[in-house]
């Protein structure tokens, strides 16, 4: 509108950075799904990690699945995948990034393992790879003017014999996830809300989660969902606008919070007893999950 707006091919749109609205404390200049769901579980974590971009450290783990999307990344872009490269070119990749991340061989075998798997279970039938790795975005009305909400999406498939969409995103999480949980989450659902906005006369879209230690999962995001999405994300959106950053949640996420040892709801907790007292001492864990591992045999 009046030169502000930005086209981008299809349905998709981007603010310049210099013209976005101004004076909304927690106003960011885009938002994601992981920022959403940072500040649904707690104002005053997202504010530190999106507005203060208070500066943490990666841990191997993480550093790991990055590695992982890389080599899957290459491998699927490059067509090998699709035309049955042997597993010695996806090991390849992923040793080849390997020695980009890390410095000691600690993980190594660990990440090769997680490719084998992978390669060993998929299925290109009737299947074409559509992109990888393509970051896109879509504006999000507010009252403060329009937000765009920025994502990237690992993979997004056709089934050609079917015409099917399917989002596939690659996660190297040690613990799995059921269909309800998936379902639950708002990441599927956004992943389908902006498929549909690039895709609005396919019948079918699915979202489906590459667990690279466990099985994949996937769910059917309707149109319905879509609505539901859309307006969740514009209501998160305003309460964001609304937001001074400073209200504290106790979460499950708090261990990995950067601000985890000066929130003051977090160390009330641990004073009183709670569970985050537990969950800040590993050896206090250890021993509770023993107890209870010993209490359900019994029950058994």
């Amino acid at each position: 509108v009046d030169g502000i707006v930005i086209d981008a091919p299809g349905p998709l749109r981007c603010w310049p950075d210099n013209l976005l609205p101004q004076g909304v404390p927690l106003l960011p200049k885009s938002l994601s799904a992981s920022a959403i769901a940072t500040f649904a579980g707690c104002e005053a974590r997202y504010k530190a990690e999106y507005i203060d971009r208070v500066p943490d450290i990666d841990g191997d783990a993480a550093l790991l699945g990055t590695t992982c999307h890389s080599a899957l990344e290459d491998f699927v872009s490059s067509g090998e995948a699709q035309a049955g490269a042997p597993l010695k070119v996806l090991e390849d990749h992923f040793t080849r990034h390997y020695w980009t991340n890390f410095s000691t061989d600690d993980r190594l075998a660990e990440g090769l393992g997680l490719m084998k798997r992978w390669h060993k279970r998929q299925d290109w039938t009737d299947i074409m790879v559509i992109s990888t790795e393509v970051k896109e975005c879509i504006l999000i009305p507010t009252s403060a003017g329009d937000i765009p909400f920025n994502f990237i999406i690992d993979r997004m498939d056709l089934n050609e014999r079917l015409g099917d969409v399917i989002v596939v995103d690659y996660k190297s999480n040690w613990v799995p996830m059921t269909h309800d949980d998936l379902r639950s989450s708002p990441q599927p659902q956004f992943y389908g809300l902006v498929t549909r906005f690039k895709f609005p006369d396919v019948e079918r879209i699915w979202v489906k989660f590459d667990f690279l230690r466990h099985e994949p999962i996937g769910i059917l995001v309707t149109k319905e969902d879509n609505r539901i999405a859309w307006e969740y994300l514009k209501g998160v959106a305003e309460r964001i606008i609304e937001s001074d950053g400073t209200k504290e949640t106790i979460n499950k996420d708090c261990v990995w919070c950067v601000r985890a040892h000066t929130c003051k709801s977090m160390q009330e907790n641990i004073a009183g007893g709670g569970v985050m007292a537990v969950a800040s001492d590993i050896p206090a864990a250890a021993k509770r999950h023993h107890e209870l591992t010993i209490a359900v045999k019994m029950v058994k």
